[in-house]
């Protein structure tokens, strides 16, 4: 089921990207198309054939995008290591910062890193086509876990350093009566507004839920 929901319209192949008959598909594959994506390290690319100047010689003008998990701007010393969303959760915090006394240490909702590293290439990788399109021809967009969980503590560190305090544990609605969940008759409602438009907001009498809306938010409670 996940794979449905997350793969439509995809279709598969497996290659040998070791063997002449696997880089020959491949480079017929990369001939075809405007974008590569992967999440090799660096240290593997040129040895399956997919590093840049490799890419290029097939097609000039493609954009590709690594996606690894440690890697930034300037490299690190981690740069060369493997991992997955939860090992980033751990080493930039998000763990702690939804555990408890009981559970100091407890994966977040989600895996928030892996979705917004995600969005962070189909990003860049828009900027891409859209500068190719305009004539600055290919491009190579970079991002990593590392950056996207970056992303995902950045407010909170802030709040934390202006107010002293960081939002955190399962339990948690929201961050304010500015943004948070409070629990109605007809089940849970999200509320988000800027700070200073709170004492403007009237809560107003809303259509009932449906009977499936309903019993969905009141099992997300």
């Amino acid at each position: 089921m996940v794979r449905r929901g997350r793969n439509q319209g995809k279709r598969a192949i497996i290659l040998d990207l070791k063997s002449d008959e696997g880089r020959k598909v491949l480079a017929d594959l990369v001939r075809d198309v405007d974008v590569v994506i992967h999440n090799f390290l660096d240290r593997s690319l040129e040895g399956i054939g997919i590093s840049e100047p490799q890419l290029r010689a097939i097609r000039p003008d493609l954009v590709i995008c690594q996606i690894s998990a440690w890697g930034g701007p300037e490299g690190g010393a981690w740069k060369d290591f493997p991992a997955f969303d939860p090992v980033l959760q751990a080493a930039t915090g998000i763990t702690a910062r939804y555990g408890s006394p009981e559970a100091p240490v407890m994966h977040g909702v989600a895996s928030c890193v892996d979705y917004i590293s995600g969005f962070s290439a189909a990003l860049g990788v828009t900027q891409a086509l859209i500068a190719k399109l305009q004539g600055a021809g290919g491009a190579y967009v970079q991002t990593s876990l590392a950056m996207g969980a970056q992303l995902v503590q950045f407010p909170f560190v802030i709040d934390a350093a202006r107010d002293g305090a960081e939002v955190g544990g399962q339990q948690r609605k929201g961050s304010g009566a500015h943004h948070s969940l409070f629990e109605s008759a007809e089940g849970w409602v999200f509320l988000a507004c800027r700070p200073e438009s709170l004492p403007q907001l009237r809560m107003r009498s809303l259509p009932p839920m449906s009977p499936q809306a309903r019993s969905l938010s009141r099992s997300d409670g």
